[in-house]
């Protein structure tokens, strides 16, 4: 059915905004609701990132490409030790609250740039959310006083092999995101005597368009079906 894995991605991403978008679905139990936040506010960044993924392909620009499906591969992994690791319920309120604690401190630092007033909402939001949920919020603050500011408290690569045995991705992935590698692939660089050639050197030769494509659509695939499952939406079939 489809030409190419640019069609295939493209096609995935309209089935999904067909399913998905403001869709109405039933209000999920006041235990679930911090679980069907994070999960649906995921589900949105999956698809944006994916559709970051199919117009950067199209534009021939297969590194940048290669950088979005790196920050697609760390939302695949976050959503599946949410799911899958401990309490869902106890790991959505520690993301909640983890990124209000995020987003105050920083405004704090600055807080000549921001409104005091919005600035005393956000304290009172966050003490009404951490009084409804003092353990996950006091597991979140032990975790930073120890200098670990993810949600789970781990490294990205902590939590893949948490996931379960098999070779690390999330590792080589972050490569190119910290060009960790750049020096000894990304440029043409020819030293001699007097003058020295240098020429970018990321070409198209020396890429996988497709398997970014590919990769980024299993991503956006497992985690929409996921999803629907768990709040009642129509599955996504891929046509053979």
């Amino acid at each position: 059915m489809f030409k190419s894995e640019a069609e295939r991605l493209d096609w995935l991403i309209g089935q999904v905004e067909v399913h998905a978008s403001n869709a109405t679905l039933p209000c999920p139990d006041p235990q679930n609701v911090e679980v069907f936040h994070v999960t649906a506010s995921w589900l949105e960044r999956c698809v944006a990132l994916a559709k970051g993924v199919s117009v950067l392909v199209g534009e021939n620009l297969y590194g940048a490409a290669g950088v979005v499906r790196r920050c697609l591969w760390e939302l695949w992994i976050d959503w599946r030790y949410l799911l899958r690791v401990g309490d869902r319920r106890q790991n959505a309120a520690k993301v909640l609250f983890n990124t209000q604690v995020e987003v105050l401190e920083f405004m704090e630092v600055h807080h000549d740039k921001f409104d005091s007033e919005y600035l005393a909402k956000l304290r009172r939001n966050l003490l009404d959310f951490e009084s409804r949920n003092a353990n996950a919020s006091a597991e979140v603050r032990r975790q930073r006083q120890r200098g670990r500011y993810h949600w789970s408290g781990l490294s990205h690569s902590a939590m893949e092999r948490a996931l379960g045995p098999g070779p690390g991705i999330y590792g080589p992935l972050s490569w190119d995101v910290h060009s960790a590698v750049s020096t000894i692939r990304d440029v043409l660089i020819d030293l001699s005597d007097d003058s020295v050639f240098f020429q970018f050197g990321q070409t198209e030769a020396n890429t996988r368009p497709d398997f970014v494509l590919f990769s980024s659509g299993g991503v956006l695939f497992y985690i929409y079906n996921e999803f629907a499952e768990m709040w009642g939406l129509h599955r996504i079939a891929l046509p053979e």
